[in-house]
């Protein structure tokens, strides 16, 4: 199995904020179990070694997605399998995976618990969840419980999400009804700034992606969400994020 993946070079700079860039195409490969589907692989570097954090699932539907850990002797695989299964509790359905390492080198993983129930049991939550998990400095399994971070109903632009009629989702899933839905979050600080989250959800238009900041500076928080959203289809009509190599970035916005 493998994931297209793309090796980017800044040519210049034009001027201060405004870069020119080339893009080339790279595949990279993953050596999994058969049967186990794979989402939102989110490959990062740690003491000098690439991981890769993968949302897995039994195409079977006998258990719950769960994030594990895998490992390269390159950026470009293949990756190998790292923890012993998932790194996430066994019997919550949990997606999108990210890393990050506090100030004090303690490592986390970021993930959400969306509106997907367990196979043939409980239905999902109906309002998403974002957790916080402590690693080991191996980063192979947990070292603490999970610390809830925060719903998605806290930010004031995420909307249940309703299947026109028709168009109902798979079964198997076990949804919730009209659920909110916490997806790929991305931790991020530049020198200087806020500790910021950018995480997904459903906004009035669709897919949309927010922001949040952390009160506290601090990975368990309190996160105070920004009414603004980064990104969402009423910002652009197309299905993809802005990649044109001339698009920018919004600037974030500070919560209100």
């Amino acid at each position: 199995m493998g994931w297209d993946g793309y090796r980017v070079r800044v040519l210049h700079q034009r001027r201060p904020g405004q870069l020119e860039w080339s893009v080339s195409s790279v595949q990279t490969t993953c050596r999994i179990l058969v049967g186990y589907p794979v989402l939102g692989p989110k490959v990062h570097i740690h003491n000098g070694r690439f991981y890769m954090f993968a949302t897995f699932a039994k195409s079977a539907h006998t258990r719950p997605r769960g994030v594990a850990v895998l490992v390269p002797d390159d950026a470009t695989g293949p990756f190998e399998p790292w923890s012993d299964g998932p790194v996430t509790p066994i019997g919550q359905p949990c997606v999108d995976g990210t890393l990050h390492v506090d100030a004090d080198g303690n490592p986390w993983l970021i993930y959400g618990r969306g509106a997907e129930g367990t196979p043939r049991g409980e239905a999902g939550i109906s309002d998403g969840e974002m957790y916080a998990l402590r690693l080991s400095p191996d980063l192979k399994s947990p070292v603490a419980e999970p610390i809830l971070l925060f719903r998605a109903s806290s930010a004031s632009w995420s909307v249940p999400m309703r299947f026109p009629d028709g168009g109902e989702p798979p079964e198997e899933l076990n949804l919730a009804k009209d659920p909110r839905f916490t997806d790929g979050p991305f931790v991020v600080q530049a020198p200087g700034t806020p500790l910021r989250m950018l995480w997904s959800s459903h906004g009035k238009n669709g897919y949309t992606l927010g922001v949040a900041t952390s009160a506290s500076g601090l990975i368990t928080g309190p996160w105070v969400q920004h009414d603004e959203t980064l990104w969402g289809r009423q910002r652009r009509p197309r299905d993809d994020p802005p990649h044109n190599k001339r698009a920018g970035l919004p600037r974030l916005p500070h919560p209100q």
